[in-house]
Formats: C-alpha cells, structure tokens, sequence
C-alpha cells in the first residue's frame, strides 16, 4: 500500500509528459493524482499583483507557485 499521495502537476496542454508519467509511475504501482497546472499568463495583471505584490516573480514562477498552492489547500 502507497504511503503518500503522490500529485503531478502538469498543464493541461502537456500531454506527452503525462503519458512518460503515468508509463513511469504505473510501472512501479505508484498510483497518483494529476493536477492541472495554472498558468501564470493566463492570470489576469490584476490577479498575478494580488499575488506577487512585489512584482519581483515572472507569469511563469507565479502560475507554479499557485499550482503549488492549490496541491497544499488538497493536503
């Protein structure tokens, strides 16, 4: 029996990654969620300010961070 929940955040767009990881991890009957990834660019200016006030994290560092944070709020 598996321990931990195990997460994959991927973008939805990534599908060739999730294939390689659901071949990799099914070989050693790990069993997972995978969690569409936010895209930080997709945020508005608005809300990646809300988020990154300081304005010193990238669309990119901001949209993991979120993904991220989303896997934490599921623990």
């Amino acid at each position: 029996m598996q321990a931990l929940p195990v997460y994959v955040i991927s973008l939805k767009s990534a599908t060739d990654r999730q294939s390689l990881v659901a071949a990799h991890l099914g070989a050693l009957d790990i069993h997972y969620e995978l969690c569409e990834a936010v895209r930080g660019d997709a945020l508005t200016p608005q809300r990646r300010h809300e988020i990154n006030p300081a304005g010193n994290m990238s669309a990119a560092q901001i949209g993991c961070y979120v993904s991220h944070i989303q896997i934490y709020e599921r623990m």
